[in-house]
């Protein structure tokens, strides 16, 4: 809801009614306040209370289907969302190593290629990026292979990211590259 907080002035402004913001398809009793439905509904009461005339509108999707929305509707912008977790300071050596690893598996110029964000973003462009086609068998099996090695140690800290969604959709990308003999977990 923080976002739409940030968004509703210029909403008003230009003469919107309707705030419409990604929900989550998988949510949980412990979820962020703004990742439940009910809270969602609760805060729409709460602007009507306040005289505010802007309603919140979601659509309920799982974090890799919205990197699919993006693919299909706006592959330029997917550059331009994706937010690398890593400090700058480690990102230059990090990249260098996939460029030594996995030369054609292309990163976005604001990628590192291994934190929870970009391997996130990356598995749903190897599933669904027409241009990911280009890019070496041996790469993509780099890519595989790091992730598996990866999630068992990102688990506790990581969890509420890698599970759901993002480990089933990790799972057909195994099928699809036929590295099911790998670890899921």
């Amino acid at each position: 809801m923080f976002m739409v907080g940030l968004v509703a002035p210029l909403a008003i402004e230009f003469g919107a009614s309707k705030v419409l913001i990604e929900g989550f398809s998988e949510t949980s009793k412990i979820e962020p306040f703004s990742g439940q439905e009910k809270w969602m509904e609760y805060f729409n009461r709460v602007l009507r209370s306040l005289n505010v005339p802007i309603q919140v509108d979601w659509k309920n999707r799982g974090e890799m289907d919205v990197v699919k929305d993006l693919l299909i509707n706006r592959p330029s912008w997917l550059s331009h969302v994706c937010n690398c977790f890593s400090a700058p300071c480690y990102r230059i050596p990090i990249r260098e190593s996939w460029e030594r690893n996995a030369p054609t598996f292309p990163l976005y110029d604001s990628q590192c290629g291994s934190c929870v964000k970009c391997r996130i973003t990356n598995l749903g462009r190897l599933l669904h990026d027409p241009a990911m086609k280009r890019v070496q068998p041996e790469d993509i099996s780099y890519f595989l292979k790091t992730t598996a090695k990866w999630i068992p140690d990102k688990w506790e800290t990581h969890k509420d990211m890698l599970e759901g969604s993002f480990m089933r959709e990790y799972v057909k990308a195994l099928k699809k590259y036929h590295h099911e003999y790998l670890s899921a977990k």
